[in-house]
């Protein structure tokens, strides 16, 4: 008799299979039996059409802007690459973006990776850890107490919090789409992504505020700025960073933007 993680592999690998190569399961009863086969198919059909609904709840934007039988194509090949690995299914998904970044059908709509890569960032927001960001009482607090240590100081933003640095003008794609219904409102949906520059580089903030997931555009010098942060580069190694893409920054107007960002969990000095 199979163990029952033997069974659990043989079962997974078969349903995950393309039909083609299916190797059925030794338990299966009767296996070279066409009418156990076609049983099977439909069970194993099951399976895929939920993963690729799953995909599609998770990549809506990337599903209206590529249509439903693209997106289920590629989603078809990102279950075979990728199939999950924990029966947490939002934690399938997460390399999604790159599959459509190495995939050539996929050339023709080059900011679609980015896009793919903003919805998963929101999906891992929502789940992340619930902290309390400093007030703007608490910054200048320890502004004040600091002020001459500054460049020594480092930002922590919130565990619900992240930056998106994209070639495209992602967050207005995104943006579009929440604001039209791709079902009743196609047409003018369309008409305003025909408008949009979809080519201009776009920083973007992205934070969960309370139950709420907010893409807020940002400059790129700020976007930059906050990556380094992330990174654990100092406030003074960020700006160095930063001065040297962006050699006309004014950073007294970079700090100013960045200590009011209601995403600040710490600031902490570094002797």
């Amino acid at each position: 008799m199979n163990s029952l993680n033997q069974s659990h592999h043989e079962w997974s690998t078969a349903l995950l299979q393309a039909h083609q190569d299916v190797v059925y399961p030794n338990d299966i009863n009767a296996p070279h039996n066409p009418s156990i086969k076609n049983r099977f198919a439909i069970y194993r059909n099951n399976v895929w059409s939920s993963l690729i609904n799953g995909l599609a709840d998770s990549y809506e934007v990337v599903k209206t802007l590529v249509g439903e039988d693209f997106f289920n194509s590629l989603a078809q090949r990102y279950i075979a690459k990728h199939p999950p690995q924990s029966p947490i299914m939002s934690k399938w998904g997460g390399h999604f973006s790159e599959l459509i970044a190495n995939d050539i059908n996929c050339k023709s709509v080059p900011y679609l990776a980015d896009v793919a890569q903003l919805e998963w960032l929101r999906i891992g927001l929502y789940h992340a850890l619930d902290e309390t960001p400093l007030s703007t009482t608490e910054v200048q607090t320890i502004l004040t107490t600091h002020i001459n240590q500054l460049m020594d100081c480092s930002i922590q933003m919130l565990s619900a919090s992240d930056i998106l640095n994209s070639q495209f003008n992602t967050a207005s794609i995104w943006s579009l789409h929440q604001q039209y219904d791709a079902v009743t409102q196609s047409v003018e949906l369309e008409n305003a992504l025909l408008e949009l520059d979809l080519f201009q580089p776009q920083s973007m903030l992205i934070w969960r505020n309370e139950f709420t997931i907010e893409v807020i555009p940002i400059e790129l010098s700020t976007g930059h700025f906050l990556s380094e942060l992330k990174k654990g580069q100092t406030i003074g190694q960020a700006i160095g960073h930063c001065v040297e893409i962006y050699p006309e920054l004014v950073i007294p107007q970079l700090l100013a933007v960045v200590l009011q960002l209601p995403c600040i969990a710490s600031i902490q000095l570094h002797s």
